[in-house]
């Protein structure tokens, strides 16, 4: 994911619609991984701030979405919410 939209509530949309997909398909919980980079420590606290444990969701535990996110194409001249 680009820096340009973190901090805009994508990544929480993104991650809900993981769990979603999670507990869908019957998956007990989703883990996730940081491997520290030169460019990615911005994110170094992300799975701290969506609320996992140890990198961890339980996947029968939804989580929250965002009711709107606004995105912005600036290659089309128009602007949306989602």
């Amino acid at each position: 994911m680009s820096c340009r939209v973190l901090g805009r509530r994508l990544e929480e949309a993104m991650f809900a619609g993981l769990v979603r997909y999670a507990a869908e398909s019957h998956y007990t919980h989703v883990t996730g991984e940081y491997i520290a980079t030169a460019k990615n420590s911005q994110v170094a606290d992300l799975y701290d701030r969506l609320g996992c444990v140890g990198f961890r969701w339980d996947a029968g535990r939804a989580f929250a979405a965002p009711v709107t996110i606004e995105c912005t194409d600036l290659t089309q001249h128009a602007s949306i919410t989602v």
